[in-house]
C-alpha cells in the first residue's frame, strides 16, 4: 500500500516528507509521521488505500455504489474536522487529497490511538504511563471537545469510542472520528442504517458504545455522547467494551444490562463508583450533563485544576502567571512523569522567550522536571529552550543555580560547546553575587573538561574576573577556582607565565584573601621546579607574610611553608650541583695513559703483531695518573765525563732500578751514547705527579732501544743534580736495600724483576713517586 502511496505525487507528497513506517492505525486510516519540507514542522499524514477497498468490494460482488458510500463516509469525517477549530479536537492542516490509488490528509502531529494503547496491554500502557491522572486529564479534554461541539457547533458526535480518541506527543487527548457526526435540534430522530457484514466495520456505527435512546428509540440528543463516553471509561479500566451485540439492534436489548453490571467491576476506581452510574444512566433525562461531569469530584482535584490553568496560561495576567509558576514548583513532585515530561514540559517551553520576567521561573520548573529525564530527552526537549534565552540575565542566573542538573543531563561535548560558553559569558558580565555562586561551582563545570578547554577558555575568564573585581567574595572564590584548576591539570607554562605574575600583582591584603592565596601557592609548589620556587614563589610568599594584618598563627603558616620550600630548594639544587661536578670531572679524565705511536706501521709489521715488542713506545706521564711500570723494563746507559749516566726508560715513570756494574739488558746491543742534556727540564710546575712541560730528549743509539725519562719539575731536577754530585741516593720512608736487590741468579732478567718489586713496594708505602737516582749511584751499579 505504501509503495502506491509513494508513487502517487500530489501537493501533499510534494510538500511533506513522509516516513515509510506507519505510526499507528485508527478506523479506516493508516497514520504516518511526516515533516513539512519548508520548515521541518512535524505533522501526521492520514492515508486510505482506495485500491484495496475497490478490490475487496469487487471480490464480494458488491455494486460500485458501495465504494462511493465508503468514500463518502471518509469525506464527511475530514470535512467535519476542517470546520472545527478547538484544542481538544484534531486539527486539520491539509484537506483531503484523492487519487485513484489513495486518499490522504494532513493533521497536527499525533502519536497514538487510545484503543491501540489499551489493547496492546502493559507494554504500550507503560510506555505512555496511562495512570490515573493521565486518564483524568485526557477524559476531561474529551469532555471539553464534546461540550464545544454541542454548544458551539450544534453537532452530536455519535461515535465516541477508544478508536476515535487520538493522543499527541504531549499526551493530550484529541477527539477525532467525526464521520457520523450529525446536527441536531430538539427531539430530532435518527435512523441507523442497516448493518451489512460484507462492508468494513468502520462504515457502520459501533453499537457497543452507542446510547440506548439512539439505538432503541432513534432519538438524537447530546446525551448520546455522554453515554458513549461512559462506555469508553469502562473500556479503559476493564480493557473491553461493556456490550458485545455484533451491531444488531435485537442483541443490543439483551446487552444493555451489562453496562450497569460493568460499573461494579473491581477494577473501577472508588472515586468513580458514584459518578460513573450517572454517566451511563438508561434514561437521558436522568443522565448527568457534561457541565456537571466537569464539576464532579472525578475532575475536581488540584492536579487537574493545575493542568487546566496551564492550558489557559497564555490568557492569564502577568501577575497570575508569576504566582502560578512559583506554586507549580511545589506541585511538580505530585505529577506522574508522563504528565510532567509531555504536558507540563511542553507548555512551559512554549512560554520561554515571551516575557523576560518569567524566564527564571520557567527555567526553574523546567530544570526540576529535567532532573528525572534521560540525557537524550533533556537534550531534545530542554536544551534548545536554554539556547533560545541564553542571552537573558535571568536565564543565566537560573542556569547557574541549577548547574548540577544541567551538567548531569548534557553530554560532555554538548556541554563544552553549548553550556560552557554561556557560563563563561555569565562569569564575565554577571553581578558579583552570580559571579560568586558560579565560581563556587568551578569543580562542577570543569569536571571531565579537557586540558585545552581549561587553559584557553576557563582560566582566562577566571583570571580576568580576579584581576578586575572589587568584590572580596568574588576574589576569594576566584582564588579557590585557581586551586581547582591546578588540581584539574593546569600546565606548568600557564602557571609560571600567567598565574604567578597574576598572583604577584595582587594588591588586596585582606588576611582571608592572603591565606587563601597561600593555599594556591601550596598547590603551585608541587608543580614547578626549584628555580621557579627560588625566583618567583619564595619572594612573593615572603612579601605576603610581612603584612601587618596577619595574625601570629597566619604568619607562622607562611613561614612554615617557606621553610619547607627552602629545604626542597637546598636538597634538589645541591644534588644538581653534585651531579654537575661529577660529570665535569669525568669529562676531564684521559681515556688512557698510553699514547699510540704516530710512526707509520708497515703491512708486514702490522700482521705479525710484533711492533710493540720490537719498538719501545714513549709514555708521557699525565697529571693525576698513577705511574706505570712495564713488565719488561729496559735500561740503557751512557757515559759523560768518564762516568756512567742513566738513559731514559721507555715505560718506567718512577726512579729506575739501580743495576750492578756490567749488567746488560740485551747483550746483543751496544750501550747508548751518553747525553749530557738528558736531565735538562723546561717545566715550571712543582711537586711530584704534576704534568710537566719538559722537553724530553732522546739520547740513545740507533742500535739500542732507548727511552725518555718522565718530565721533572725544576725542583726535582735541582734535587737530582745535587744528589748526583754527592753520589748519594735520596732517602725514602722505607728505602729498599740495594744489597737485597743483588741478583741471586745469573739471569739478568730475574734481577730486574726483583728490582721492580722493590720499587712497587716503595710506591705503595709512600704513596708518592720517588725521585730519580743520582749519577754516582748508577755509575757504581753499572
Amino acid at each position: 500500500m505504501f509503495s502506491a502511496f509513494k508513487a502517487f505525487s500530489t501537493g501533499i507528497t510534494a510538500n511533506y516528507t513522509v516516513s515509510k513506517t506507519p505510526a499507528f492505525r485508527t478506523g479506516p486510516w493508516t497514520v504516518f509521521n511526516g515533516k513539512r519540507k519548508s520548515n521541518q514542522e512535524p505533522v501526521s499524514v492520514f492515508v486510505f488505500d482506495k485500491k484495496a477497498l475497490v478490490s475487496n468490494i469487487q471480490k464480494l460482488g458488491l455494486p460500485k455504489s458501495a465504494t462511493e458510500d465508503v468514500l463518502d463516509r471518509l469525506r464527511r469525517e475530514v470535512a467535519a474536522l476542517a470546520k472545527i477549530r478547538h484544542p481538544d479536537i484534531v486539527r486539520i492542516i491539509e484537506p483531503l487529497s484523492e487519487s485513484k490509488a489513495d486518499a490522504m490528509f494532513v493533521t497536527e502531529p499525533l502519536s497514538a490511538c487510545l484503543k491501540s494503547i489499551v489493547d496492546s496491554g502493559s507494554s504500550q500502557t507503560s510506555q505512555w504511563d496511562l495512570d490515573e491522572l493521565a486518564i483524568q486529564k485526557g477524559l476531561l479534554q474529551i469532555v471539553e471537545g464534546l461540550n464545544f461541539m454541542h454548544k458551539n457547533m450544534g453537532l452530536v458526535h455519535l461515535d465516541v469510542q477508544p478508536s476515535s480518541i487520538l493522543i499527541d506527543s504531549k499526551g493530550d487527548w484529541k477527539l477525532g472520528g467525526l464521520g457520523f457526526s450529525e446536527s441536531y435540534k430538539g427531539g430530532s430522530d435518527y435512523f441507523i442504517s442497516q448493518f451489512d457484514p460484507r462492508l468494513p466495520n468502520y462504515v457502520h456505527l459501533n453499537l457497543d458504545f452507542s446510547a440506548p435512546e439512539l439505538v432503541l428509540d432513534r432519538r438524537l440528543d447530546p446525551s448520546n455522547d455522554v453515554f458513549s463516553l461512559g462506555c469508553t471509561i469502562l473500556y479503559i479500566y476493564t480493557l473491553k467494551a461493556p456490550m458485545s451485540n455484533r451491531n444488531s439492534s435485537s442483541e443490543y436489548r439483551n446487552e444493555i444490562g451489562n453496562v450497569l453490571r460493568a460499573v461494579r467491576d473491581r477494577r473501577i476506581p472508588s472515586y468513580l463508583t458514584t459518578i460513573l452510574p450517572r454517566v451511563v444512566e438508561r434514561q437521558p433525562i436522568q443522565r448527568i450533563t457534561l457541565d456537571d461531569l466537569k464539576q464532579s469530584e472525578f475532575f475536581d482535584n488540584v492536579l487537574i485544576r493545575t493542568i487546566n490553568f496551564l492550558d489557559d496560561f497564555p490568557a492569564k495576567l502577568a501577575s497570575e502567571k508569576k504566582t502560578f509558576l512559583s506554586g507549580l514548583l511545589t506541585m511538580l513532585p505530585q505529577f506522574p512523569q508522563s504528565i510532567l515530561q509531555r504536558k507540563i514540559l511542553h507548555s512551559l517551553t512554549e512560554e520561554l522567550g515571551k516575557d523576560d520576567t518569567l524566564t527564571y521561573l520557567l527555567l526553574q520548573n523546567l530544570f526540576t522536571i529535567g532532573k528525572d529525564m534521560s540525557q537524550l530527552g533533556f537534550g531534545e526537549k530542554i536544551l534548545p529552550s536554554i539556547v533560545k534565552v541564553k542571552d537573558q540575565y535571568t536565564a543565566q542566573q537560573a542556569m547557574v543555580d541549577f548547574l548540577e542538573i544541567v551538567k548531569g543531563k548534557v553530554a560532555i561535548n554538548e556541554f563544552k560547546e553549548t553550556i560552557l560558553p554561556i557560563l563563561m559569558a555569565t562569569l564575565e558580565t554577571a553581578p558579583p553575587d552570580t559571579q560568586t555562586t558560579l565560581l563556587t561551582k568551578t569543580e562542577t563545570f570543569t569536571a571531565d573538561v579537557d586540558f585545552v578547554t581549561l587553559k584557553n577558555d576557563v582560566f582566562p575568564k577566571v583570571s580576568s574576573v580576579f584581576s578586575k573585581t572589587t568584590s572580596l567574595s568574588v576574589k576569594l572564590e576566584a582564588l579557590k577556582s585557581f586551586d581547582t584548576l591546578l588540581a584539574g591539570g593546569l600546565d606548568r607554562f600557564t602557571i609560571v607565565e600567567k598565574l604567578l605574575p597574576l598572583l604577584g600583582a595582587m594588591k588586596t591584603r585582606e588576611p582571608k584573601i592572603i591565606v587563601t592565596a597561600l593555599q594556591v601557592y601550596s598547590s603551585i609548589v608541587e608543580m614547578v621546579d626549584v628555580e621557579t620556587l627560588a625566583k618567583e614563589v619564595v619572594p612573593q610568599l615572603l612579601s605576603l607574610s610581612m603584612e601587618s594584618l596577619l595574625s601570629r598563627e597566619q604568619f607562622h603558616m607562611f613561614t612554615d611553608k617557606i621553610k619547607k620550600i627552602i629545604d626542597r630548594i637546598e636538597t634538589e639544587h645541591a644534588k644538581k650541583l653534585s651531579t654537575a661536578s661529577t660529570t665535569e670531572l669525568r669529562s676531564s679524565t684521559p681515556l688512557s695513559s698510553k699514547q699510540e705511536s704516530s710512526s707509520p706501521v708497515d703491512f708486514e709489521t702490522l700482521i705479525s703483531g710484533s711492533s710493540n715488542k720490537n719498538n719501545n713506545s714513549i709514555n708521557t706521564p699525565v697529571m693525576g695518573s698513577a705511574p706505570s711500570v712495564s713488565a719488561n723494563p729496559t735500561i740503557a746507559t751512557s757515559t759523560t765525563n768518564g762516568g756512567p749516566k742513566p738513559a731514559a726508560s721507555s715505560s718506567i715513570s718512577p726512579p729506575l732500578v739501580p743495576m750492578r756494574a756490567g749488567m746488560q739488558l740485551n747483550s746483543a746491543k751496544p750501550k747508548p751514547t751518553p747525553r749530557p742534556d738528558l736531565f735538562q727540564s723546561n717545566s715550571t710546575n712543582s711537586g711530584f705527579g704534576a704534568t710537566s712541560n719538559s722537553t724530553l730528549m732522546s739520547g740513545m743509539s740507533t742500535r739500542s732501544q732507548g727511552a725518555t725519562l718522565g718530565s721533572l719539575s725544576n725542583q726535582n731536577t735541582a734535587s737530582f743534580q745535587q744528589q748526583a754530585s754527592t753520589n748519594s741516593i735520596p732517602k725514602l720512608s722505607q728505602p729498599p736495600s740495594w744489597t737485597t736487590l743483588q741478583p741471586q741468579r745469573t739471569s739478568s732478567n730475574q734481577s730486574i724483576n726483583q728490582a721492580n718489586q722493590g720499587i712497587n713496594q716503595t710506591h705503595t708505602q709512600t704513596g708518592q713517586p720517588q725521585n730519580q737516582g743520582g749519577l754516582s749511584q748508577y755509575q757504581s751499579l753499572l
